[in-house]
């Protein structure tokens, strides 16, 4: 083994750490790695949503803006005027997935819809003529 070294002295060559660091060093690579991959997953957000109405709305259907379909409507029960209700949203930011249309129906008056709200920013939503958000 005499002149198989794979560093000289105290110092990896190439790195500049002492070889006691190195393993610390791969550790917090690693970790950074996997944290990285962790905050490439799709989230699940909250998002508020209040009638802003003067009638209780019956449905409201979310979609990501490039689907064809509304999907299935979020309410399990009508919500009043002035009701807040939370919901949940699956959200991808690294996918580009944060904007989403909605359409609400209410018990009396015309459907309204809201196009591209970034869901990955918005907290609360008022459904309602001037889809203040």
């Amino acid at each position: 083994m005499n002149g198989l070294h794979f560093w000289h002295g105290d110092r990896f060559p190439r790195t500049g750490l002492p070889p006691r660091l190195f393993p610390l060093a791969l550790a917090l690579l690693g970790s950074f790695a996997i944290a990285r991959s962790a905050l490439a997953q799709p989230q699940l957000r909250t998002l508020e949503l209040v009638n802003g109405t003067d009638a209780p709305l019956a449905t409201v259907h979310l979609s990501p803006r490039d689907r064809k379909d509304w999907g299935p409507n979020r309410l399990d029960q009508p919500l009043a005027p002035q009701e807040v209700r939370a919901i949940a949203v699956m959200v991808d930011p690294e996918a580009g997935q944060c904007y989403y249309d909605l359409a609400a129906q209410g018990t009396v008056g015309m459907p309204m819809e809201a196009f591209d709200l970034n869901l990955c920013e918005l907290g609360r939503y008022i459904i309602g003529p001037q889809g203040d958000r």
